[in-house]
């Protein structure tokens, strides 16, 4: 936000400066087409329901970080809500964004007391995924309990929510490594799906 304050600054200052110069509100709408902009391309990556990042957001993501070649550890955590549907189909939608908001705040709260600086992401219906670089096997093991720790908590509701959650982790030196990545979180996350139905 204070970099929407440069642009009447200037004009103001140089209004000062010469007189009968009168650039003050070109500065004023500068800012307000900057302050558009910016809003707009928010709007644009982020979830409007959750308020996490959307699948175009993961994409942009993905595509800064892998051009920086980095050759730090990626971690990647895919989220799948189990009894999802049921929810949905016995309680109706509304209660089921309402379940999706607050699986977003879980997560949030989670990746909050971590050294990493995770990115967050609703990646479709009930799937959530979280990723984050330099995570170490103690920081991802801490992370899925404060997550299923979230779930677990006793609530006013009348149906009981827990989360399927695959990993993985490697180097990611372009995009399709990345998707790769993201694949294999998706089939351990399914591989724990059938485990937590038995």
């Amino acid at each position: 936000m204070l970099s929407f304050i440069v642009a009447p600054f200037i004009t103001s200052l140089a209004q000062i400066l010469f007189y009968g110069l009168t650039s003050i509100q070109v500065g004023i709408t500068f800012s307000a087409l900057m302050f558009y902009i910016f809003t707009q391309d928010e709007q644009i990556l982020t979830d409007s329901l959750t308020g996490l990042n959307n699948r175009r957001g993961l994409d942009a993501y993905l595509t800064d970080r892998t051009t920086r070649h980095s050759n730090e550890e990626f971690t990647i955590l895919m989220l799948d809500i189990n009894g999802f549907k049921m929810v949905n189909d016995r309680y109706g939608h509304i209660v089921g964004d309402r379940v999706l908001i607050h699986a977003a705040k879980i997560m949030k709260n989670a990746c909050a007391d971590t050294k990493t600086r995770f990115f967050l992401c609703r990646y479709g219906g009930d799937e959530f995924l979280i990723c984050g670089e330099k995570c170490t096997k103690k920081e991802q093991v801490d992370l899925i309990k404060r997550i299923n720790t979230g779930f677990s908590e006793a609530t006013d509701d009348p149906y009981i929510l827990s989360v399927s959650i695959g990993i993985s982790s490697g180097v990611c030196t372009d995009f399709q490594s990345a998707e790769a990545l993201i694949r294999l979180a998706d089939e351990n996350m399914y591989e724990q799906k059938k485990l937590n139905a038995k």
